[in-house]
């Protein structure tokens, strides 16, 4: 078993509200040491990290209204100058266009949300142990819940 540290901050964006009760569902699942913070918006999240940096690892939706995932991930990197945390990227799509977007503008991955609760768990138990061991600064991660 993995031990994912303890008071683990994570920030989601994600502005579907079943999308997000899923995540923490899942979440709580894996371990309850997360202190999740949402944002319903890609403005939120980008006025989230502007006040606080010290986050864990940051989640972004990609069909976000007023402002993107992708979007917000080209202005993260100016917000966090040195500080690295890794973004994770997420849609119902796998298109690739969208995939090798990301990825160029800095996503450490790339989630196509999973189809059940199961797949879901696993890929987050996946996503988190990554960050644990702290492989996501290293390379481009592709997460499929298909």
């Amino acid at each position: 078993m993995v031990n994912y540290v303890a008071n683990h901050r994570i920030l989601l964006a994600d502005d579907d509200e079943d999308d997000t009760f899923l995540f923490e569902q899942v979440l709580l699942e894996v371990n309850s040491g997360f202190e999740l913070v949402v944002a319903t918006n890609g403005i939120q999240a980008i006025d989230i990290l502007t006040k606080n940096q010290e986050f864990d690892i940051v989640f972004l939706d990609i069909n976000m209204p007023l402002k993107n995932g992708l979007q917000c991930l080209q202005e993260i990197p100016a917000l966090l100058g040195s500080k690295q945390i890794p973004v994770i990227c997420f849609s119902t799509s796998g298109d690739q266009h969208i995939i090798t977007k990301a990825r160029d503008l800095g996503a450490a991955g790339y989630i196509t949300k999973p189809v059940s609760y199961n797949k879901y768990l696993n890929v987050l138990k996946d996503v988190l142990r990554l960050n644990s061991n702290q492989s996501l600064t290293k390379e481009f991660y592709l997460f499929s819940g298909v």
